[in-house]
């Protein structure tokens, strides 16, 4: 592959000592790590709204991601009588509200958003003739984020029908849970309990790095309250007396587990 000054990888590795057979042999040998633990901070305001500096991470949640289209009649926005309009924009705006609506009725940890909404042609005076929009499902859990995901394409369909409106969806992501050990999730609220913390579990909504290396190990994360739930903003921030507990439940952790492993290797 190449940079965008079009520079080959393997020249940019041979320039800095390391030719590309070296880098390819480099890898670690996933049978040497024991588990991986990583702290973030938690990108959401539940701990601050809690009052608690960090929490357990169950794991990630599992994302489903579609590309909604709904079309009808582009039209004059001053000559088309209100009753005889197939405006997709209201459509999509009645879908958008139940979206939330469904979500939110689910009393679960699924969350639900429309992040991005184009209606075309996108004049002043013109009622679109078609409005694409996002939607992105979440929950720790592959079912619940099926069943509301489920709920709420059929409820779209119903809007389109009701709205003499088409709609057409596809799905463009789909990602599955990624839960963290449970034996490593209990040594971390040991380790909660060691700093003086309250227990508190949380799934974390957001990818991490924990993901990618649950295929190699056992994995655990430990969440560090934020500021208004702040975060990729420069308003992001953490106060360093939680970042000190933070560091208190990770050094404790890993004695933990240093400790676990070495009663099983004397046992």
């Amino acid at each position: 592959s190449r940079d965008t000054g079009a520079r080959r990888v393997s020249t940019s590795l041979d320039t800095n000592g390391e030719g590309i057979a070296e880098y390819l042999t480099a890898a670690r040998d996933p049978g040497s790590i024991k588990a991986y633990l990583e702290a973030h901070i938690e990108q959401g305001p539940v701990l601050e709204a809690d009052g608690l500096a960090v929490g357990t991470v169950t794991g990630i949640a599992a994302q489903l991601r579609y590309a909604v289209t709904v079309k009808g009649m582009a039209g004059h926005a001053g000559t088309t009588a209100m009753r005889l309009r197939r405006d997709p924009l209201a459509g999509a705006a009645a879908m958008v509200l139940a979206v939330e609506q469904i979500a939110r009725g689910d009393n679960s940890d699924v969350v639900a958003t429309v992040g991005v909404i184009e209606a075309m042609p996108g004049a002043p005076n013109v009622i679109p003739g078609a409005v694409h929009f996002t939607i992105d499902v979440r929950s720790g859990k592959e079912e619940r984020r099926d069943c509301v995901a489920e709920a709420i394409l059929a409820r779209l369909s119903e809007i389109a029908e009701a709205r003499d409106l088409e709609i057409s969806v596809e799905r463009v992501h789909d990602l599955p849970a990624s839960p963290c050990d449970a034996d490593l999730m209990d040594l971390m609220d040991e380790a909660l309990i060691g700093a003086g913390q309250p227990v508190r579990r949380l799934v974390s909504g957001a990818g991490h790095d924990a993901m990618n290396m649950a295929a190699l190990c056992p994995t655990a994360m430990l969440f560090i309250r934020c500021k208004g739930g702040v975060s990729h903003n420069p308003a992001e921030h953490v106060e360093p007396e939680d970042v000190e507990i933070a560091l208190q439940v990770m050094l404790g952790f890993i004695e933990r587990l240093g400790t676990r492993a070495g009663d099983r290797n004397a046992a």
